[in-house]
């Protein structure tokens, strides 16, 4: 699992505490470490993240999906880029 994607609005900084102090940051990256209290993540750019984990400490991850999978009132998020146009398309 330590491979496992780790996507959007992510984790640590969805605590309590963390959205009391300061506004939540989304973080992507693949898991490199993890123990009881912390998860680091190696970013795309290469760099680590270290995220202190909590009880109250929140996880999303991604996995491949279809249009089809996708139902009414299914809660899913997206990345998208901007084209210069200004239209949006999911990636």
């Amino acid at each position: 699992m330590k491979t496992m994607l780790v996507a959007a609005a992510l984790l640590a900084l969805w605590s309590g505490a963390a959205v009391a102090q300061s506004k939540t940051t989304p973080i992507l990256g693949t898991v490199s470490a993890v123990t009881g209290t912390e998860l680091d993540l190696t970013k795309p750019d290469g760099s680590v993240a270290s995220l202190k984990l909590t009880d109250k400490t929140r996880f999303a991850y991604v996995t491949a999906m279809t249009v089809g999978d996708i139902q009414p009132n299914s809660y899913v998020g997206v990345g998208a880029t901007t084209g210069a146009d200004g239209t949006n398309t999911a990636v």
